[in-house]
């Protein structure tokens, strides 16, 4: 692909976490790589990928530089039917800016659906704090 391809983005289907209570409770658990998966994803990146995107997660997972180049472990539900737990809620929706076929930057927008499934980009302090904590989450523990 990489000889074809001036920018290669693997999207990954991987397993989900299933670690949520049994109650409407925020679960930063979750926000992790699952055993496996980040070694799974960086694998793809050792290969010759540019970025690594997880679209499996039910909640918004962590990201990570791995030999400078980023991997997102999982973007959450942009429209689903959950509302069980807080999280499953959520999404990111990333942006790709490329000028004359280079990769400069990727802008994250958190998203997160209401009670009757309609999805709406969350206020700027709000995506700070929920980006915050899913930095923290990384394989780095930044």
């Amino acid at each position: 692909a990489k000889a074809k391809n001036k920018f290669v983005i693997v999207n990954v289907q991987y397993f989900e976490c299933y670690a949520y209570p049994n109650s409407k409770i925020a679960f930063p658990e979750c926000d992790k790589p699952i055993p496996n998966q980040k070694d799974f994803f960086r694998h793809f990146i050792d290969l010759g990928a540019d970025m690594v995107v997880g679209t499996s997660a039910h909640q918004p997972q962590t990201y990570e530089l791995y030999k400078d180049k980023p991997i997102y472990y999982g973007l959450g539900n942009l429209f689903f039917d959950q509302i069980s737990w807080p999280d499953t809620m959520r999404s990111l929706i990333l942006t790709h800016y490329f000028y004359q076929g280079k990769y400069l930057q990727t802008r994250i927008s958190p998203t997160l659906y209401d009670e009757n499934f309609q999805t709406y980009l969350i206020d700027e302090t709000a995506s700070r704090e929920y980006l915050r904590r899913l930095v923290y989450a990384s394989p780095k523990g930044y």
